[in-house]
C-alpha cells in the first residue's frame, strides 16, 4: 500500500499495481518506513541543475516541472534498504544532498512526482547506474560521522567494559589492527548482552573512537567506522554463536606469541578469511547467472551479488 496524490491535490491511499501507471496522479510515495529506494531531492528554485557544479554524482533521472520552476532529483539505489543502520545512512544522504543543492528541507524523501504524469512533469534521464548507499554517503562532508554522540555511552554497564591492553595505543604503524583486536573484544561482550542492534552499534562506534583517541596519531574516522562496521556486521550475523561461546570464526592466537606479530596473524587469518567467503559468494552466483543466461560482466554480477563494483574488480580473475 502507498500514499498517493491526485489531481485535486487530496491523498489517498492504494495498493501500488492500481495507482503506478496512472497518469493523472501528481505524487507517489516512492519509500516506505520499512523500505527505501529512492533518494528524493524536492527543488523548488531555478536551481534544478545545481548538480552539474556540486561535487555530486549524476541523478538517474529528472522530473521536472513543465509549468514552473524546479523538479525532483532521483536516485536510485542499488538494493532496497531494510536495515536501520543502512536506513540512517540513507537518511544522512537524503539530508546531506538536499542541503548542497538547495533542496527543501520539508521534504523528508519519501514523496516524489509521479514517474508517469507527462502532463504536468517533463523526465529527463541521464546514463548512470544505480548507486550503492555506501557510495552516496562518501561524498558526504567528514563532519557527517561526528552524529555519534559520546554520552550515548551509558548504555554500557561497567561489568561490561573490557580491560584495553595499553601496550597497543603507543603503536603508530599497527593502528588498524590494534583497533580491530580491541575493538572485536567488546563486540564479542557486547553482543552476549542484551542489546537491540542500534544500542549495539552506538555503544561500539563510541569505544572505537575511545580508543582510537589513545593513539599517539589517531586513525581517520572513516577508517574507524569502516573497521566498526565489519565488526558489527560480524558480531550481528553471528550472534547466537557468540552468546553460545562457539568460537565461530575466532582465531585462537598463542599467548606466548609477541603482540606485534599477534597483530600480524590476526589481520592476515581476518582478511583471508573474508577473501574466502567473498570469493565462494562470486562463484556461486556465477553458476546461477550462466543457467539464466546472463551476461557476465563487472556490472551485472555487481547487480547480481549486490556488492560494490570496486570489490568485484578484486575478483575480475574469476569472470572470464
Amino acid at each position: 500500500m502507498v500514499h498517493y496524490q491526485e489531481s485535486n491535490d487530496s491523498w489517498r491511499r492504494e495498493k501500488w499495481d492500481i495507482i503506478a501507471n496512472c497518469h493523472a496522479i501528481k505524487r507517489i510515495q516512492y519509500n516506505t518506513t520499512k523500505m527505501k529506494k529512492y533518494i528524493i531531492i524536492d527543488i523548488d528554485s531555478d536551481k534544478l541543475f545545481n548538480f552539474l557544479k556540486a561535487d555530486l554524482p549524476k541523478p538517474n533521472f529528472i522530473l521536472k516541472n513543465k509549468h514552473k520552476v524546479g523538479g525532483h532529483l532521483f536516485y536510485v539505489l542499488d538494493r532496497p534498504i531494510t536495515h536501520k543502520y543502512y536506513e540512517a545512512k540513507w537518511k544522512k544522504v537524503q539530508q546531506g544532498f538536499s542541503e548542497i543543492l538547495g533542496g527543501d528541507p520539508l521534504n523528508k524523501g519519501f514523496i516524489g512526482k509521479n514517474l508517469n504524469n507527462n502532463i504536468d512533469f517533463e523526465y529527463i534521464e541521464y546514463e548512470v547506474e544505480s548507486y550503492n548507499i555506501d557510495d552516496l554517503y562518501e561524498y558526504l562532508p567528514k563532519q557527517e560521522f561526528k552524529t555519534v554522540h559520546i554520552s550515548s555511552r551509558k548504555l554500557f554497564n561497567t561489568q561490561d567494559k573490557p580491560k584495553y591492553d595499553k601496550t597497543l595505543f603507543g603503536v603508530v604503524g599497527e593502528r588498524n589492527v590494534s583497533l580491530f583486536n580491541e575493538l572485536r573484544q567488546v563486540g564479542y561482550q557486547l553482543i552476549k548482552k542484551s542489546y537491540n542492534d542500534d544500542d549495539f552499534w552506538t555503544c561500539l562506534i563510541n569505544e572505537a573512537l575511545e580508543i582510537n583517541n589513545k593513539f599517539l596519531l589517531p586513525l581517520d574516522e572513516k577508517e574507524v567506522e569502516k573497521t566498526t562496521r565489519s565488526i558489527y556486521k560480524y558480531c550481528v550475523d553471528n550472534r547466537t554463536a557468540i552468546k553460545n561461546n562457539t568460537n565461530k570464526g575466532v582465531m585462537e592466537l598463542d599467548s606466548d606469541i609477541d603482540i606485534k606479530e599477534k597483530q600480524k596473524l590476526g589481520a592476515l587469518y581476518t582478511h583471508e578469511v573474508q577473501k574466502s567467503k567473498t570469493e565462494m559468494k562470486l562463484k556461486v552466483a556465477l553458476i546461477e547467472m550462466k543457467k539464466q543466461d546472463i551476461k557476465i560482466n563487472i556490472s551485472s554480477v555487481a547487480r547480481y551479488t549486490k556488492m560494490s563494483k570496486n570489490t568485484i574488480k578484486k575478483y575480475k580473475n574469476l569472470l572470464s
